[in-house]
């Protein structure tokens, strides 16, 4: 018996929500706050960004067709500028490391999307922390 294997990539990516952190540190740190220090750390690298999704645990008959027909949501993404690749990082005396996604098509086209659109002027990026005095 022979298995045809199908490779079917998608078509389309649908970010719902974004934020931009000047460093993968400073996005480390806000992604894995309240996790254990000896829990892994990982986080995607591509094409000069730090990524880290959020997914959504909403499940419907219509996101699953969107899925099946091509159509990829991620509903909250955050992203820092890391131009070369590393295989890890330290941050706040935590090792976080790197899953080099380059080749990926989708994480490819996220970070085009980073580069062109997320980073310009009118695009929103984390509030700042205000330091008492």
């Amino acid at each position: 018996m022979s298995i045809k294997v199908s490779y079917a990539p998608p078509k389309r990516l649908i970010i719902h929500d974004f934020m931009k952190f000047d460093t993968p540190e400073e996005l480390a740190s806000i992604s894995f706050q309240g996790t254990p220090p000896d829990t892994p750390y990982n986080l995607v690298w591509a094409d000069g960004f730090v990524i880290a999704l959020a997914s959504s645990s909403a499940v419907s008959e219509l996101l699953v067709d969107e899925i099946l027909r091509g159509t990829v949501h991620w509903f909250f993404v955050s992203f820092a500028p890391l131009e070369n690749y590393v295989p890890s990082f330290e941050f706040a005396g935590r090792k976080c490391n790197l899953v080099n996604s380059s080749q990926s098509p989708i994480y490819k086209a996220a970070a085009d999307f980073f580069r062109h659109k997320a980073l310009r002027p009118s695009a929103r990026t984390r509030p700042s922390v205000s330091k008492s005095k």
